[in-house]
């Protein structure tokens, strides 16, 4: 691909550079995975009302998706990555006793990573 600059004075006059060339690389792979943290709760917490579920993700390229599980049954995907990555739920009806959240992440490349605490 090659570049021109054009100068235009206030009389409307024109002077155009010497092309320039330049060379736009293919962008490099997206083959690192993502990582993920569930910042909130914290591991061990005891809840008994609605809460959130909080992921702090990092990526080269971009996540685009947390989706996050409550004793590996999906309760939701968050892929509105500009707020923060977070998704509810009410422990009001489960089962008395310990259960497990996980968060996986998901990069631009379709890399993922979970996360996971009790």
């Amino acid at each position: 691909m090659s570049l021109t600059a054009r100068a235009t004075d206030s009389s409307g006059q024109t002077s155009d550079s010497n092309p320039v060339l330049v060379v736009v690389p293919e962008p490099p792979p997206d083959d690192l995975p993502p990582t993920v943290v569930i910042s909130d709760p914290t591991d061990g917490s005891t809840v008994t009302t609605l809460f959130d579920i909080v992921a702090v993700t990092t990526d080269d390229f971009g996540v685009l998706t947390v989706e996050f599980f409550v004793d590996d049954a999906s309760i939701g995907t968050d892929a509105v990555p500009g707020d923060g990555f977070a998704e509810s739920w009410d422990p009001v009806g489960a089962t008395p006793g310990t259960h497990f959240l996980k968060a996986t992440a998901t990069d631009t490349g379709g890399n993922s990573t979970t996360s996971s605490i009790v």
